[in-house]
């Protein structure tokens, strides 16, 4: 028998844990701009959360399914 690798899984559940806290990064930045207006942190942060999402995609297609 085959050991279990779940080495990928562990990739995908870093990167979707990544993702989560860009996501309430960027709900964060919301509230700080109401304030104060740093509309270029708010876009860098936001384009960081692109990011981590785009490479989370990318984890998840090379991970199969079954």
């Amino acid at each position: 028998m085959k050991k279990s690798c779940d080495h990928n899984a562990k990739k995908i559940f870093l990167m979707f844990s990544a993702f989560i806290v860009a996501c309430g990064r960027t709900h964060l930045m919301d509230v700080w701009t109401r304030w104060y207006p740093t509309y270029w942190l708010s876009g860098l942060i936001k384009a960081i959360t692109a990011f981590v999402s785009d490479i989370g995609v990318e984890f998840k297609i090379d991970f199969p399914i079954v």
